[in-house]
């Protein structure tokens, strides 16, 4: 027992603090294992703290550049990376945040739009024909539907080409 050694804990006053700290000290460790199925075999993706720092970043700056700084934007679906990065990348960037249980039942779940005065939803794809619905009937503020299969990558994407402009601008600046 005398040979344990207790380092003195670090301490963060939010969220962002914590995601940017993991980056620096554990950068390539893995903080998140992806698992995918592809004809029948199992696949497996590490994603690093690095890369989900950069995959945060790169998502919060496609969603402000779609204009939803300051907005709020709902998350419902199953435990994934798609979700996660979702939610960190609102909470990161001073949008709101709405996660739901994505047990919902259809009015459930329209009525948690309405009260939430969501400007958005991020969504499982399994949830489509809700979505649909949902739209169908126009009782919520939501006007952009992001399903987390395919256009969460798109976006990522976009916020890194984003990314990449600045850079190059800032440079070109500097370099005057």
């Amino acid at each position: 027992m005398e040979d344990l050694k207790f380092r003195n804990p670090k301490e963060f006053d939010n969220i962002k603090e914590i995601i940017f700290n993991s980056a620096e000290e554990y950068g390539e460790n893995t903080a998140f294992v992806i698992k995918t199925k592809e004809d029948g075999k199992v696949n497996y993706t590490n994603i690093s703290y690095k890369k989900l720092l950069e995959d945060i970043n790169a998502l919060g700056t496609a969603l402000y550049n779609l204009g939803f700084k300051g907005k709020r934007i709902a998350i419902i679906g199953k435990n994934r990376y798609e979700w996660v990065l979702s939610h960190l990348a609102n909470v990161m960037g001073g949008i709101v945040s709405i996660p739901l249980d994505k047990d919902l039942q259809l009015e459930e779940l329209e009525n948690s739009l309405v009260r939430s005065k969501a400007d958005a939803i991020v969504y499982d794809d399994k949830l489509e024909e809700f979505m649909q619905e949902i739209k169908q009937r126009n009782n919520t503020n939501v006007k952009d539907y992001i399903c987390m299969t395919g256009k969460i990558a798109e976006l990522i994407d976009r916020g890194n080409e984003l990314i990449k402009k600045r850079r190059k601008r800032i440079c070109k600046l500097q370099s005057r």
